[in-house]
């Protein structure tokens, strides 16, 4: 038996899931600007969320991701982080569909 897959908790829901079925956020060690980080695998501070535009609001709007990634978030960061995270769960439903549906 392997190792058990890395668990990690939902800045806004708070629900512990593995690592691969949360939206990493990731604040870069050098300046303060947060980036979404799909791939897991830049370096900085990271902070997650369950891949639900309601978990994302929650988490950016009620302060969890700022916590998480121990810095301030301004108003515009939230819409814009937002606004990455809902569109890349857009495209990344519908690549899903689209595979599911060749098969």
């Amino acid at each position: 038996m392997g190792p058990a897959a890395p668990v990690r908790r939902c800045a806004a829901c708070r629900t512990r899931r593995p690592k691969k079925e949360l939206l990493r956020f990731v604040r870069q060690s050098h300046g303060i600007e947060i980036e979404m980080d799909p791939e897991q695998r830049r370096p900085g501070r990271g902070g997650y969320c369950c891949p639900d535009p309601a978990c994302i609001d929650k988490a950016l709007r009620r302060g969890g991701l700022a916590r998480a990634l121990r810095t301030a978030v301004g108003r515009a960061e939230i819409a814009r982080l937002g606004a990455e995270a809902v569109e890349y769960l857009r495209e990344h439903s519908a690549q899903e569909l689209r595979g599911k549906g060749g098969s």
